[in-house]
């Protein structure tokens, strides 16, 4: 969306403004698990690194935005929007944010009423989370709702949606699974393809695509899985290529993995194999969706972890990220338009789709590479500690805890 700079007349543009205040009021610390240093790790490596070296440094030349459009699910603390800070100062850029988290309270003494996005600039300013020269956008906006309810016509969630243009970056980090329990299984699913149908007609530059999501086959909904791993025996049955990669992988063929989630007692991937299997179905789901959009997209994955709740032997959860890249035509001033004849993308889909598979079988173990790598592991933690401690959490209860994981 376009950036709102104009300034009244009466204010005198080269006066840098005042820092607010420290925080006046002491948070009590309470831990949770996005405050562990490793989440701090996938916010300046994983996502952070990706959205400098893939959008920033690669924006046309000559484009005078100096805007960051992002979608997120972000917790109480906005900590993954706080820690983009550092590449914003650095870049001179500012974050125009949209936000969804359904279990946002007003602040004590603000006016009742009928629940409506929140002012996301003055929400953090109230706070003394941020200073008064912000890199956050003053048209950034925090939606007190489901992000599945944008699947829903007149939802307040679509309608602030249908406020913003295109983003450089979606950020799902989920609190459970991009599939859900019960009734409620496809609901996230069609929520995020709800999503990416809008970016795709909107959008037709590479922009990044990252999901945090349960991925144990304890904990997850086996047989609401099937959209995702339909979408894996489509691309078998179109390549056999894929199907042999697929089975010198784990040692099953499409149909048979298709069965280990909607079949019981059929014969299942390996333990150590399952948490690849998932994140080989998000992407393809992920591939299916935009291969089908207007203008269509390619779909590359670019380094993922997995990792666990502490106590636990095998990885339970996936960080996965993903390069978008679309593929219009264009008429003779680059807009995109849909072509009378489609190009034949068929060759570079099915090379994606092989390397995709690839790449999902060489996750990153985050934990092990916190517990071998002691400076990044120190690195990141006293960034952690700096993070809780400038939004107003007390300090020694934040530093016992950080030295625990330090």
């Amino acid at each position: 969306m376009a950036s709102d700079t104009t300034e009244p007349d009466d204010i005198t543009t080269d006066v840098v403004p005042e820092l607010a205040p420290p925080p006046t009021v002491v948070r009590n610390f309470i831990a949770a698990p996005w405050h562990r240093p490793r989440k701090q790790y996938l916010r300046k490596y994983q996502w952070n690194h990706e959205l400098v070296e893939l959008v920033i440094k690669k924006r046309l030349a000559g484009t005078n935005d100096q805007t960051l459009r992002v979608f997120g699910l972000p917790s109480h603390e906005y900590l993954d929007l706080l820690s983009m800070r550092p590449l914003c100062e650095e870049h001179k850029l500012q974050v125009v944010y949209l936000g969804f988290n359904n279990s946002y309270t007003r602040p004590a003494g603000a006016a009742n009423g009928p629940a409506q996005p929140v002012d996301l600039y003055q929400e953090l300013q109230a706070q003394r989370m941020i200073e008064a020269s912000s890199f956050v956008h003053t048209s950034s906006r925090l939606v007190p709702d489901f992000f599945e309810a944008i699947r829903q016509p007149n939802s307040m969630s679509l309608n602030a949606l249908k406020t913003f243009q295109d983003f450089d970056v979606i950020n799902l980090d989920l609190c459970g699974c991009v599939v859900g329990a019960g009734n409620e299984a496809t609901h996230t699913l069609e929520a995020i393809a709800e999503l990416l149908r809008r970016q795709c007609t909107k959008r037709v530059v590479p922009w990044l695509f990252f999901v945090t999501t349960f991925a144990s086959p304890t904990e997850i909904n086996l047989s609401g899985c099937k959209p995702l791993i339909d979408a894996i025996k489509a691309n078998a049955d179109g390549s056999a290529d894929f199907e042999n990669d697929l089975k010198a992988k784990i040692n099953l063929d499409a149909a048979q993995l298709l069965a280990s989630f909607t079949t019981p007692g059929a014969a299942t991937p390996q333990a150590n194999d399952f948490i690849s299997v998932f994140a080989l179905a998000m992407g393809k789901w992920l591939a299916a969706q935009l291969k089908v959009a207007n203008p269509p997209s390619f779909v590359s994955m670019l380094p993922s972890y997995c990792f666990r709740h502490e106590g636990i032997t095998d990885p339970q959860l996936l960080s996965l990220a993903y390069l978008i890249e679309p593929k219009p035509s264009a008429d003779g001033i680059g807009v995109a338009i849909a072509p009378a004849v489609p190009p034949d993308h068929t060759k570079a889909y099915i090379d994606r789709s092989r390397k995709l598979l690839t790449k999902s079988f060489q996750l990153k173990d985050l934990d092990a590479l916190m517990t071998s790598d002691t400076a990044k592991r120190k690195e990141v933690a006293v960034e952690t500690e700096a993070l809780l401690i400038d939004i107003g959490f007390d300090e020694t209860q934040v530093r016992t805890f950080i030295a625990q994981h330090a």
